[in-house]
């Protein structure tokens, strides 16, 4: 069933706190709960690809199944390739032949998906729907690209990187459409927010995207931001305006994480945790 097209699905980021959001996506397929509007950041853009091609488990399966192989993430790869996250290794060899993605239930689902990108000449953030870009598989690598750790993603001649830089959780004035209730699904527990940018990680961003003064300075501010949305969110939440799915204890998975049992703990967390929540998601849906 598809619940009110004025209605957008927000999945934060967080690198492989991720898994949390496909234990959550998973339990909402299984239930066929499908929201038309899904807006993903960073690594919720990879678990947006899922939710909207339908392929229950395939997200947690990723990630569980390659975390410890050094051709998905190493710092090998990053020193060869500049690049931690191996995305040709991601989108060539898992999506087309370990675990196969549905390119074609993806083109012909009729849920709209934007993937958030931050423009590394301005710092804006960017949504781009499925329907503009023919690979969007790269728009997912650019909102995946963590800034340093991955090299930033051409598209339309223009260079971008993780869009969680500019915008961690897009709310109603941020998406590309119009709605008036957002389901939310956050890698973080109630209460978590982040302590600034250490002085010599200033230094190192300002050094390596010396000629991005915009992309500096929204790295700089992110935390910030990011306390500063939260304190929001949980006052929409109070007022009834957003549903959160999120964590109910810290989460002591790291974003590179490679402990595939603590991996799988956080899966089956978001996995309990959208059980939990079903039957007040469905009475927030209407």
């Amino acid at each position: 069933m598809t619940e009110r097209p004025n209605t957008a699905l927000i999945l934060e980021g967080g690198a492989l706190r991720g898994v949390y959001t496909s234990g959550v996506l998973d339990v909402l397929m299984l239930h066929h709960v499908k929201i038309p509007n899904v807006v993903g950041i960073s690594a919720g853009s990879l678990n947006g690809l899922f939710y909207v091609s339908g392929q229950i488990g395939n997200a947690a399966e990723l990630n569980l199944n390659y975390v410890r192989d050094s051709r998905y993430m190493s710092f090998s790869n990053l020193a060869r390739q500049r690049n931690f996250f191996n995305f040709d290794f991601v989108f060539h060899d898992i999506f087309h032949d370990l675990i196969p993605f549905d390119f074609e239930a993806f083109r012909e689902s009729d849920l709209h998906f934007w993937a958030g990108v931050t423009d590394c000449d301005t710092g804006a953030i960017r949504f781009i729907e499925k329907r503009e870009q023919e690979d969007f598989l790269k728009v997912c690598r650019a909102s995946s690209s963590i800034p340093v750790m991955n090299q930033p993603v051409e598209i339309d001649g223009r260079y971008y990187v993780d869009g969680g830089i500019a915008c961690a959780v897009p709310l109603f004035e941020d998406i590309p459409c119009q709605c008036d209730k957002l389901v939310m699904v956050l890698t973080r527990h109630k209460g978590y927010r982040k302590n600034p940018v250490p002085e010599a990680m200033q230094k190192l961003y300002r050094r390596h995207f010396r000629s991005a003064p915009g992309l500096v300075d929204r790295l700089v501010t992110a935390p910030q931001r990011y306390n500063e949305r939260m304190d929001r969110i949980d006052a929409l939440e109070e007022e009834g305006k957003v549903f959160v799915i999120r964590p109910r204890k810290p989460v002591t998975v790291s974003r590179i994480e490679k402990d595939v049992e603590k991996l799988t703990s956080l899966y089956h967390e978001g996995r309990r945790d959208a059980e939990f929540a079903y039957r007040d998601l469905l009475a927030f849906l209407g």
